[in-house]
Formats: structure tokens, sequence, C-alpha cells
């Protein structure tokens, strides 16, 4: 199975997510907080960050959560739009004069919104797209859209980068943080004899 994932001016990317599911992918901590997030009755009216270090497997799950959407999609099962960004292809879109305001509405107003790797490029704490980052978090916590996303930041480095409303929102009733530190799982396994 692969997903279209629109880029400005036409060009696309397309992701593999063959091996992105939550029945044949390790059971990693990752996969399993998102798995048990979609499996609660409220999880289209709610939030999720998973908080890890690198290589833990948050990229994968959300990849797994992206198929498991675009099925339920598939099957009728209302969801009409779905957008996955990774971080720094959402700040050079909001960042693009042509491109922002589409940018901005999508990211508003899909059914669903998943955003990998938040923070993992620089933001200045105040200028425009931290601004437009928290619309897009308080207009979809407002109307109890569903968002998941992932990070490498914990709470005190989130909350220097992106200020305290938005860390309150995904840590408050609409939003859940939860922390999936574990080992690199890129990292080659020693051989032990």
């Amino acid at each position: 199975m692969t997903a279209l994932i629109e880029l400005p001016r036409g060009r696309n990317k397309v992701l593999d997510l063959r091996s992105a599911s939550f029945s044949t992918s390790l059971p990693t901590r990752s996969i399993r907080a998102v798995l048990q997030f979609v499996e609660t009755d409220d999880y289209r009216t709610r939030a999720l960050m998973i908080e890890g270090g690198v290589g833990c497997g948050k990229t994968h799950a959300l990849r797994a959560l992206l198929r498991y959407l675009l099925i339920e999609k598939a099957r009728g099962n209302g969801i009409e739009e779905i957008h996955f960004y990774p971080f720094p292809r959402l700040v050079t879109l909001l960042l693009n004069n042509t491109e922002r305001a589409a940018t901005l509405e999508r990211a508003c107003e899909a059914d669903d919104l998943i955003v990998d790797d938040w923070g993992s490029t620089y933001v200045k704490r105040d200028g425009m797209v931290a601004g437009l980052i928290e619309e897009i978090v308080i207009h979809r916590e407002a109307r109890q859209y569903s968002m998941v996303a992932s990070t490498n930041l914990v709470p005190k480095e989130f909350r220097k980068a992106f200020g305290e409303r938005i860390y309150d929102r995904w840590a408050g009733r609409w939003g859940s943080w939860i922390r999936v530190h574990g080992p690199s799982l890129r990292r080659k396994r020693e051989v032990r004899s």
C-alpha cells in the first residue's frame, strides 16, 4: 500500500506503507501507544503526541496510523481528508507565500492530521510560523479534531520551543502526551556467541 503525499507545485512523494501495519509491525512502544490510541472510542476527537528518542519507531508508528486511516477511508468510515506532514515540510509550506493559505486550511480542517518529527527544524519562538502552528493546534482542539504527532523533544524543551499554550493543549483534556523512549531500532544488534 502506498500513500501519495501532496507537495507544492505538483510535486508528490509516495510513501511506501506496505511494512507499516499495526498487525505486522514489531510491537514497539510507539506502535503500542498509537494502536491503543486508535482503539479508544473517542480517538476521532482527540490528539496524541508521542515523545521518544531517535530511532525508537515513532515515524513507523505514524505511518502505520496513516495506513490504518487510509483503509478506514476506503471502507467509507467517515474519513474524507487525511494529511501527513513531516514537520520540516509543514514549516516550509507555511513559509511559502503561495502555499501558506492552502496549507493552513488543510492542516486546520483535515479529518485527521499527522505531523511527524515535531520540532526537528528550527522555528522562531515568536515568529510567523510558530503563530501559524499555534493556530492549527488551537483550531483543531476547539473543534475536537483528531491530530497525532511525534517529537524528540521532552516536555521542557517543547514548552521552551513552542510555548505553554501549545503544550497545554497536548497535555490537556483534548490531547495525550506519551513517552515511548527505547533503544534505537536502527542500530545493529550485537551478535553474541
